[in-house]
């Protein structure tokens, strides 16, 4: 695991909607760092954080309804686009289902300019520090072999582990579901050189 002992565990939930899965995401964060006994810093990013519900709340208020069930005052939301993000070194970086395919943007109701999967990838590992993690899940075979050819080329990650991916935190509004998950180590500065030069 990323997590360094004697030292806050900074996290980053990249495309958070409601954060209804916050809870989880937090309680599986301390219990992987229950031996070192320092809190987790986790933050959830969401573009679309103002879109209404049927009852008239937004996704950021459910958002923080669902962020005080922790108890940690150290689990925030923030409405914004991840490639203007600030969020300094991270050591673990969720990025659930990410928009990989032109299509499934629209689909979600995007507008085209918010198309830059690789962008979004070269963004998280200047945000994620030399031995830290990416975990991406991605509804479709073809998402998931696009992302691994996407992360492939930041030259940035090592990817660590591939599978399948059995949980649904996300509705799927495509025709089939083929869930899969990849977890990326950010290589170190010298690891780099080394790969750029074989």
């Amino acid at each position: 695991m990323p997590f360094r002992e004697g030292r806050v565990v900074k996290a980053l939930d990249v495309g958070s909607h409601d954060w209804h899965y916050v809870f989880a995401l937090q309680r599986w964060l301390q219990w992987h760092n229950r031996k070192s006994g320092e809190p987790i810093e986790l933050t959830g990013i969401e573009l679309d954080g103002y879109e209404l519900y049927a009852d008239f709340h937004s996704r950021q208020e459910y958002a923080q309804a669902y962020l005080e069930q922790t108890g940690n005052p150290k689990v925030r939301y923030k409405i914004g686009d991840f490639l203007e993000c600030v969020a300094g070194e991270n050591d673990i970086i969720f990025i659930f289902y990410p928009l990989v395919l032109r299509y499934h943007l629209l689909l979600w109701g995007l507008p085209l300019r918010y198309f830059a999967p690789r962008k979004i990838l070269s963004r998280a590992a200047a945000l994620t520090r030399p031995g830290g993690w990416l975990v991406v899940f991605c509804h479709t075979l073809l998402e998931h072999e696009l992302l691994l050819e996407f992360g492939r080329a930041t030259g940035e990650y090592q990817l660590l582990r591939e599978g399948d991916v059995l949980s649904n935190l996300v509705d799927f509004k495509g025709e089939k579901n083929e869930r899969r998950f990849s977890i990326w180590e950010k290589r170190s500065l010298s690891d780099r050189n080394v790969s750029a030069l074989v």
